[in-house]
This record gives C-alpha cells, sequence and structure tokens, in this order.
C-alpha cells in the first residue's frame, strides 16, 4: 500500500472517531424528533406581509430535508418559533471611487421547542441576514421599503438557512 492512501485512510479514521461526517445529506431533526411544527412568524417590523413571505421561505428550505416531516402546531415533536425584529435600509451615495448602494438587514429571533419534554432546546436573540447591492447594473428604486423582490427572497433565504444550520449543523 502506498504513503497517500494510508495517509487518506488514517485521517479518515481520525474524523470517523471525532464523530464529523464528510457528507452533508439531510441530517435527523435534533434529539431523536421526527416532526416539526412551524409556528405562526411574528413580524414586529413595519414591512407588511414579511411574516407571510418568510413562513413560505422557511417551509421551503425544511423540505428541502427529506428527514423532516411537518406537522401542525400541537402535533409535532418540536416546534419552531420565528420572530421578525427589525429590518433596516441603509442607502450610500455615489462617490468617485464607488456607485450608489443599499444596504438591507433583517434582525430575527428564533427557539425550537421539544414539546415532549416542554423545555426549549435552543434560543437565539441575535439572528441577523444582510445583503448589500450596489447601482452599477441597476436603479436603486425601491418596492415598499425593500429593493426588488430578488433582494427581499434573497435577504429571506439567508436568514432561513441560517436557522435550518442552528437546527441540523449547529445544535
Amino acid at each position: 500500500m502506498s504513503r497517500p492512501p494510508l495517509l487518506l485512510l488514517l485521517i479518515g479514521f481520525l474524523l470517523a472517531g471525532c464523530g464529523y461526517t464528510l457528507e452533508r445529506g439531510n441530517p435527523p431533526l435534533p434529539q431523536q424528533a421526527r416532526t416539526l411544527a412551524l409556528l405562526p412568524v411574528r413580524n414586529e417590523t413595519y414591512e407588511p406581509i414579511l411574516e407571510t413571505e418568510t413562513a413560505t421561505v422557511m417551509q421551503e428550505t425544511l423540505r428541502s430535508n427529506t428527514s423532516v416531516i411537518l406537522l401542525p402546531e400541537g402535533q409535532a415533536d418540536l416546534e419552531l418559533l420565528l420572530s421578525l425584529v427589525r429590518l433596516v435600509e441603509t442607502r450610500t451615495a455615489a462617490t468617485t471611487d464607488a456607485p450608489a448602494g443599499i444596504t438591507v438587514s433583517l434582525s430575527a429571533q428564533a427557539s425550537l421547542k421539544d414539546l415532549r419534554k416542554d423545555r426549549y432546546l435552543w434560543k437565539e436573540v441575535a439572528l441577523q441576514a444582510s445583503l448589500s447591492e450596489s447601482a452599477v447594473n441597476d436603479s436603486l428604486e425601491l418596492v415598499s421599503g425593500i429593493k426588488t423582490t430578488r433582494i427581499r427572497q434573497e435577504l429571506l433565504e439567508q436568514l432561513c438557512r441560517k436557522v435550518y444550520d442552528r437546527i441540523f449543523l449547529d445544535f
């Protein structure tokens, strides 16, 4: 046996012994839970229907994991609560070095509760999603306080991905 395959085999055993995996796959829910309920998203921002759009993106993100079974509130092992706390839009003026731009940030809180044991598995009070765009190729016209549907969608996808990672990867 040559040295590189032997070294790779040794590294593989070390990683396996530490609990690491080399493929992402569909991680299971924490605490051997089988089902999850997404509670109605709370919207404490002044942006209308943001909670509905967030719930849709969060459901799509959760459904991308085939090991997740979504059930209605009160019928699942785990309940996920997501609260949208603050939406901030910052515009920058064009300078000789940089074009005009916009940064949109969304702050949120999330918690995951195990209903079988009636206790919270985690609470996250400082979730943050942020997106910046320059006006090089498109205008900075805003629709309902957020520039275009594309930016809004990307911002929500970023936030929901952070919640997903907290549930499945960072637990």
